[in-house]
């Protein structure tokens, strides 16, 4: 439960929150899909503004991006730097990567996809410098994109190296045979734990792992980790990029192969009772996804992140696919890791502003919103989970068993 003080925030600023939120809260960010294209150039011929428009004429791009391009550096900085002006000490960050931008393979490369994962890295460093970042791969975190490898291979190395800083030695050598790990999460009775998945083995665009049954044990993996969570009265956090289920803007577009769909579906109904929440990108889309037991009662949920890159969507029969850049703040009990407030910060290309003589945007809160959590309200867009009926509630907004991951 959040704490006595927490109920009554009405503060104006996170800054006032901070002070009257107390044990056992805790805040963490989750960031995902920041898609950095590096060549952005808001100035000169529209076909040459971003590579990550293809061939698409950017008639009007500004200085902060466009909704047919990837995330100039900029937005991308300005969004961390937010991050640190509105949360500045979280708990820990949740990096559920594509940091790469959308363009062919041929104009990418390994060292250019390890050079802008290592300039990400060291800008979430610099800003948060303390804090405990919990990190995963995307689909175009490789090379050739959406092709990982089910063993050890170059990039994985390399991203070990670069995310040492943040994991144990065990997770180091765990990441460098799959890209995937599990550690403990801060907290007063170190009961809590986080398992990163590197769910792009089970992407249907993934060649290499086409025929596999469980591509580097890793499904064995999580069940021998969630089997041991239960055994020691651990509680879970579960994350990653890609995410089971459909794309809510076409239902006939799902991102897993069916066996292995249906395998990450049995192990979620296996130990609902120990996951406390599940957290991925890829979308873009400020969503989620329920999930159900044999019969029909929600057992567990997963959020989908808004992704910071506004770039448009080319699959087909997607409309008005691109999306507003985001950052996502959530608000947990410490002991139980139950999720008591998710605040998602979006902001319009065309509105963002800047802080004078600072350079970044800020992620305002919505002017008809408190600007920090309060408790009971119901579900509202803005995430607020009101105590053990929350599963019931989400089921209610959502679409049902038939739309489920």
């Amino acid at each position: 439960m959040l704490g006595r003080k927490a109920s009554g925030c009405l503060k104006t600023s996170w800054a006032d929150c901070r002070e009257v939120i107390t044990w056992p809260v805790g805040q963490f960010w989750h960031i995902s899909d920041l898609h950095l294209d590096p060549e952005y150039n808001a100035s000169g011929d529209p076909l040459q503004v971003c590579p990550s428009a293809g061939s698409q004429p950017v008639s009007s791009a500004g200085v902060w991006g466009d909704y047919l391009c990837d995330a100039p550096w900029i937005l991308i900085n300005s969004s961390i730097y937010a991050m640190k002006a509105l949360l500045p000490s979280p708990d820990f960050i949740l990096w559920t990567g594509d940091d790469t931008p959308h363009v062919p393979n041929e104009k990418l490369g390994e060292e250019a996809v390890l050079k802008i994962v290592k300039h990400l890295t060291e800008l979430i460093r610099l800003v948060f410098p303390e804090t405990k970042v919990y990190a995963a791969l995307g689909n175009h975190d490789f090379h050739p994109k959406n092709q990982f490898p089910a063993g050890r291979n170059n990039i994985y190395n390399q991203v070990a190296d670069l995310w040492r800083p943040w994991l144990n030695n065990e997770s180091i050598s765990q990441f460098k045979e799959g890209a995937f790990y599990t550690e403990r999460l801060p907290g007063p009775n170190q009961t809590g734990r986080i398992v990163v998945l590197n769910t792009n083995l089970y992407y249907t665009s993934n060649e290499q792992t086409a025929g596999l049954d469980d591509p580097a044990s890793q499904l064995r993996w999580l069940d021998d980790v969630l089997n041991n969570a239960s055994r020691e009265g651990e509680k879970v956090y579960v994350t990653g990029h890609l995410p089971p289920g459909f794309f809510e803007k076409t239902r006939n577009k799902a991102w897993f192969r069916p066996s292995f769909n249906q395998r990450y579906v049995e192990i979620i109904r296996k130990y609902h009772h120990v996951i406390a929440g599940q957290f991925f990108g890829h979308h873009h889309t400020d969503s989620f996804r329920m999930f159900y037991d044999d019969t029909g009662d929600p057992i567990s949920v997963m959020f989908l992140v808004p992704g910071v890159s506004p770039w448009k969507t080319t699959l087909p029969g997607v409309n008005n696919g691109a999306n507003n850049p985001g950052i996502r703040v959530w608000y947990y009990d410490r002991d139980t890791l139950q999720l008591q407030e998710g605040r998602s910060r979006l902001r319009r290309l065309s509105i963002i502003w800047v802080t004078p003589g600072h350079g970044h945007i800020l992620f305002k809160p919505h002017p008809r919103q408190p600007a920090c959590p309060k408790v009971g309200e119901g579900v509202s867009t803005d995430r607020s989970l009101p105590g053990p009926g929350w599963l019931s509630s989400l089921h209610a907004a959502g679409a049902g068993p038939d739309y489920a991951g």
